[in-house]
């Protein structure tokens, strides 16, 4: 007798990983002497390094400082699928805003 066996798998889709930044401080005391800039040059640096092409992070929209610093540096909204995150932090409305800078400059539209 013939008969036929098959087995599928199916896989999840892979989800691609991507490097985010999730904190950035300076103590007061400190701003404004270009350690920001280090430690992101370092931390994209790194990320080169990895491998990746990217690199993505969350700042407040309430911080212009650190929005500035990162436009400076070519970040910009993660267009067309930026995120902004509400929150409630004592009563005051807050967002956070997703940045991603590409290190492809031949394929900034990713």
């Amino acid at each position: 007798s013939d008969f036929f066996f098959s087995i599928l798998t199916v896989q999840p889709k892979a989800v691609k990983q991507r490097p985010y930044l999730t904190d950035l401080a300076v103590h007061p005391d400190h701003r404004r002497q270009g350690i920001a800039s280090a430690l992101m040059a370092e931390a994209e640096g790194r990320v080169k390094e990895m491998g990746f092409e990217e690199l993505f992070l969350g700042v407040s929209s309430s911080n212009e400082p650190a929005l500035n610093m990162y436009t400076d540096m070519g970040y910009a909204k993660n267009e067309p699928k930026s995120v902004v995150i509400e929150t409630d932090q004592k009563k005051k409305k807050n967002s956070t805003i997703l940045l991603r800078r590409s290190f492809n400059y031949e394929n900034e539209a990713l």
